[in-house]
């Protein structure tokens, strides 16, 4: 297998839109990744959930795993605590 096919080409996109792309190896977790993506943007890793189709990726899984694609892209999300409250009608 050539180095461009062992490659994947992925994107992270941040909540405001921004997209940090790069090209990964396909059987590498993607917690490098996810560390190399926090470190240039400056946040902290235990405070992002990284979202690929719908769902929440481990940083354990390759993209092989994943079933990802060239082109894909993986959503960054700040975890919210809280959100939810009770009404009580009396």
């Amino acid at each position: 297998m050539t180095n461009l096919l062992f490659l994947i080409a992925l994107s992270i996109k941040s909540q405001d839109g921004d997209e940090v792309y790069y090209r990964f190896p396909r059987d590498k977790k993607l917690q490098h990744l996810f560390s190399s993506y926090c470190k240039q943007k400056k946040l902290n890793y235990d405070a992002i959930a990284f979202v690929y189709d719908g769902k929440r990726v481990k940083a354990s899984n390759t993209p092989v795993e994943m079933e990802m694609e060239d082109g894909d892209s993986i959503d960054a999300m700040m975890h919210q605590d809280g959100g939810a409250y009770m009404l009580v009608v009396t």
